[in-house]
C-alpha cells in the first residue's frame, strides 16, 4: 500500500513540475514517467490520460480551497450570526457593536492568512490552472465556479436565511472573482518573479498582500471606523 501511495505521489509531483515548467500541452506522459522514476504503464494504472492528471490536480486544489472557506463560514461566520453579533440587511453587513466588528476582522484576517498560505504552497498548480483557464473553457468554468456560494450555503440554515436579505448576491460573486480570487491567483502565480523584481523577502511580500486584503475588507464594512493594523499581518 505504501509503495502505491509513494508511486502516485511521485507521478503527481513530477506532473506539477513539468506542467509548470514546460506547460501542459508540451509535456508528454513519457517525460512524466521518466521524471517520476516509474514505468509509463504505471501512470495509466492511476490515470487514464494526461488530461485526467490535470483534472485531478485542479479538483484537489478546489476541494482544499473549499474546505478552508467552509471552515470560516461554518465555524466563525456562523457563530457570529447565531449570537446575533452580525446581520446581513439590505445587502450590507451590520454589526451589533464595535467589539463585533473587531471580532469579524480578527476572523476574516485569520481566514485570509490561511488562504494566502494555501495559494502560496500550491502556487505551481495555480499557475497551471490559470494558464489552462485562459485557453480551456472547462477549467475556466471551474475557476468561475469557485465564486458560487450556493453549495456552501445550502447546508447552513442560519447563513441561508441571512443571505435571503442579500439581493446583491450576483454582484458579490463578481466582486469576489475580480477583486479577491483572480488577484489571489495572480499573486500566487507571479509571487516568485515579483519577489525577485521587488527584492522583498517572502515574509514582507506576504504581509503586504495581507494588508491589501485587510483594506479591501474594511472598505466593505458599513459605517465602521476600523483601521488597518500598523503592525505586520
Amino acid at each position: 500500500m505504501g509503495t502505491e501511495i509513494d508511486s502516485k505521489a511521485k507521478i503527481i509531483s513530477a506532473s506539477i513540475q513539468l506542467f509548470s515548467q514546460k506547460g501542459y500541452d508540451a509535456t508528454r506522459v513519457s517525460e512524466i514517467a521518466e521524471a517520476a522514476g516509474v514505468a509509463k504503464a504505471l501512470i495509466y494504472y492511476y490515470f487514464r490520460s494526461k488530461k485526467e492528471i490535470l483534472d485531478y490536480l485542479v479538483q484537489n486544489l478546489m476541494n482544499d480551497a473549499a474546505s478552508i472557506t467552509l471552515d470560516f463560514i461554518n465555524v466563525q461566520l456562523n457563530q457570529m450570526l447565531t449570537e446575533k453579533k452580525i446581520a446581513i440587511e439590505n445587502g450590507k453587513l451590520h454589526f451589533a457593536d464595535e467589539q463585533a466588528i473587531q471580532e469579524f476582522m480578527t476572523n476574516i484576517n485569520s481566514y485570509h492568512q490561511r488562504i494566502v498560505d494555501f495559494v502560496l504552497t500550491n502556487r505551481q498548480v495555480l499557475r497551471i490552472l490559470l494558464t489552462e483557464a485562459l485557453k480551456d473553457s472547462k477549467h475556466r468554468q471551474q475557476l468561475f465556479q469557485l465564486t458560487k456560494l450556493t453549495p456552501l450555503v445550502d447546508k447552513n440554515l442560519i447563513l441561508k436565511k441571512a443571505l435571503e436579505n442579500f439581493p446583491q448576491a450576483e454582484n458579490a460573486a463578481l466582486f469576489k472573482l475580480f477583486f479577491f480570487q483572480i488577484p489571489l491567483l495572480g499573486f500566487a502565480a507571479f509571487f516568485d518573479d515579483y519577489k525577485s523584481f521587488s527584492q522583498q523577502s517572502e515574509k514582507e511580500l506576504r504581509a503586504s498582500f495581507l494588508r491589501a486584503l485587510q483594506v479591501i475588507t474594511i472598505s466593505l464594512i458599513t459605517g465602521s471606523k476600523v483601521k488597518p493594523n500598523e503592525g505586520e499581518c
